[in-house]
């Protein structure tokens, strides 16, 4: 499935996002492409319904945004993220992924970060 929306790198090479003293992010996916994976995982047997788990593994997409998402709470009061069932096939879902990769980089599990001896 090709990237459905820009990342937070693009996204800040074309000016501040930040106009308010909080901050929304909305993660989109492509209407037409998700509704045709759904179809054909439905078709296949391999989805009883449409919306019932994510489809699409967007573990690394999100992770990247894990950074900018921090900056944006340092500059704002609050930081509101959406995530729309054509994203990676299950809004629920992406959700608990983004709460997960928050609390692991905060941990620092999965990241870049030096271990401590």
């Amino acid at each position: 499935m090709p990237k459905t929306m820009p990342t937070a790198a693009e996204l800040l090479r074309e000016g501040d996002p930040v106009t308010a003293d909080f901050s929304y992010l909305r993660f989109l996916g492509n209407h037409k492409l998700m509704d045709q994976a759904v179809a054909r995982e439905r078709e296949c047997g391999r989805r009883d319904r449409d919306w019932g788990e994510v489809l699409i593994d967007r573990t690394e997409e999100l992770r990247q945004w894990i950074p900018p998402v921090r900056t944006l709470l340092e500059r704002t009061s609050e930081v509101y993220a959406y995530f729309n069932n054509h994203y990676a096939g299950f809004a629920p879902g992406t959700c608990e992924l983004f709460a997960r990769l928050w609390a692991e980089e905060a941990a620092g599990v999965g990241s870049s970060a030096p271990e401590r001896a």
